[in-house]
């Protein structure tokens, strides 16, 4: 490696590209995960969130009706967290990301063929096997299109485009919902069987396009991997990130080499670091993605060493973001502190997958069973429901924006995180008690609409924070990780029938308030933590208070 000096310092950047647009300029994946999501959230509201289940109960025996929902959940959920881990450990390792994708698109044209052989034969074993091949689509789908998103949307950027890629996930749902609307109108408004096979069918010619659309993001799309920022060399006294990132004695390109060993010690500069500089000229430096111009006044200063250090490993493997952001001023006289707020740090995705899971259990418990519950407990018919779904979906998006806001106004996530799902617990035990008046249609369908905004509306900041907190190489097993969720989502979905058939469907809205009731306390710990990651940030000028 070639050091060279200049004799200016041109203390001036520009801030790095922030917001949606840049997300969507910064890679084509991002649109085209976005246009895929949108066909496969159509597609399920309109046969499975509005049909499938409703179908298998009419299918039934009276006295298994519920449990039979659970059967169909149960297999879907079992085969797919199996499957995940798999998908996730190949997505990370192994094989490109795409190929895990298109493997699951062949699940899904399976999963399709079987389902509607089953509606039209009225075959329960249909819908079973066919569950197995819709697990496996959504194990390896979902682990890897969430995996392939991170990657392809640059840290610290992740807050507004995956509460956007949820905005339009949950009006994916609505639009499904008024296609349904439209075919109960013209086929008969009622759970007959003839008018169920017509929106069966409509939802699965939906599904192919899908999929289809599933075979164009590819990891050729992906944003480079970056270390650590541009610079890190002795601490300059200046008031913001920016200046500080330029305001230094010689910068590193931020490009870091496959070949880079972590374990590597001793004093020289990692190989996957190369100067930018060449003398009397201005150099560029990558930071987030944004070329800085400056020059440099005397390399006999810059604290090479501190690169590769232990420290400086453990601080990038404990907290990604952080040190990334930290690299910039950080040195070993500021060190000491931003170690110690971010040496927890690897323990917040885990407290949120904790929480994602307890809560996760308890509503497997019910959301099977609500339209059950207002179909056999209000009569409600197909129309009615429909239009108290997309009431639904239009308020989730509307949550989602405001606790994205009063994320912001709280400069805090996680602390939102367990205001909302707290909320959502005491709304399910609304449902369980109420009596009398308060028991009616429209408080009751009012409750609803309200508990599932809010459970819902939290989904895409919880998964922006945990992909924040984990490296590039890990976020498919992460993701895949989710699908334990899913699998408790299944699992007690049958658990939640058994108890629907014997003690009614208010039984189990108790134990879904109490166990996502016990989902937000889990998530204190990591509120904590991520208050004392700002403070620090705030303390170092990388942040403001503001």
């Amino acid at each position: 490696m070639v050091l060279s000096t200049a004799d200016g310092l041109l203390a001036q950047a520009a801030p790095p590209p922030t917001g949606v647009k840049a997300a969507m300029k910064g890679s084509r994946n991002v649109a085209l995960i976005i246009i895929y999501q949108l066909l496969d959230g159509i597609a399920f509201s309109l046969w499975n969130a509005t049909v499938q289940q409703q179908l298998i109960y009419t299918l039934s025996d009276p006295g298994s009706a519920n449990k039979n929902v659970g059967y169909w959940a149960g297999i879907s959920g079992v085969v797919q967290m199996l499957v995940a881990f798999v998908g996730g450990y190949l997505a990370d390792k192994a094989i490109k990301r795409e190929l895990v994708c298109r493997v699951g698109v062949v699940n899904a044209a399976i999963a399709i063929s079987l389902t509607a052989a089953g509606t039209s034969l009225r075959s329960l074993p249909l819908f079973y096997a066919a569950a197995v091949f819709w697990g496996g689509y959504g194990g390896l789908s979902n682990s890897a299109v969430e995996a392939l998103f991170a990657d392809s949307v640059a840290s610290g950027n992740r807050a507004s485009i995956y509460t956007l890629k949820w905005i339009i996930q949950i009006l994916s749902y609505l639009g499904g919902y008024v296609a349904s609307i439209i075919l109960f109108t013209r086929f008969g408004n009622d759970w007959s069987l003839t008018s169920m096979t017509y929106v069966m069918y409509s939802g699965l010619g939906v599904h192919i396009f899908a999929i289809l659309s599933l075979l164009l993001p590819s990891d050729e799309f992906a944003i480079p991997k970056l270390t650590v920022a541009s610079a890190v060399t002795t601490k300059v006294s200046t008031k913001s990130f920016a200046h500080r990132a330029v305001a230094e004695n010689f910068t590193f390109a931020a490009h870091e080499s496959d070949t880079d060993s972590d374990d590597d010690a001793g004093d020289k500069v990692p190989s996957g670091f190369h100067s930018t500089a060449s003398t009397d000229k201005a150099a560029p430096a990558v930071l987030h993605g944004t070329t800085i111009n400056k020059s440099f006044s005397d390399a006999n200063s810059v604290n090479r060493s501190f690169v590769s250090s232990r420290k400086y490993r453990d601080l990038k493997h404990s907290f990604r973001p952080v040190a990334e952001a930290l690299s910039a001023g950080v040195t070993n006289t500021t060190f000491s502190g931003a170690r110690s707020s971010t040496k927890h740090g690897w323990a917040v995705p885990w407290l949120i997958a904790t929480g994602d899971l307890t809560s996760a259990l308890g509503a497997g418990m019910t959301v099977r069973y609500l339209q059950l519950f207002f179909v056999n407990d209000y009569g409600t018919s197909p129309v009615a429901w429909a239009i108290i779904s997309t009431i639904t979906c239009v308020t989730t998006a509307v949550c989602a924006q405001l606790v994205k806001w009063f994320a912001g106004v709280l400069k805090t996530r996680v602390v939102v995180l367990v205001i909302v799902r707290l909320t959502a617990a005491a709304l399910m035990m609304v449902l369980a008690e109420a009596q009398g008046s308060a028991a009616g249609f429209y408080p009751m369908a009012t409750c609803y609409i309200a508990r599932m905004a809010l459970s819902n509306s939290m989904l895409g900041m919880s998964r922006s924070v945990i992909m924040d907190f984990v490296p590039k190489e890990h976020r498919a097993r992460w993701s895949a990780a989710e699908s334990i969720g899913s699998f408790s989502w299944s699992g007690s979905a049958l658990i939640g029938g058994v108890i629907a058939d014997h003690d009614g469907y208010r039984a189990t809205f108790v134990i879904t308030a109490v166990l996502q009731g016990a989902a937000s306390i889990v998530l204190v710990p990591a509120a904590v933590i991520e208050r004392t990651v700002r403070n620090h940030l705030i303390a170092l000028g990388l942040v403001t208070g503001d």
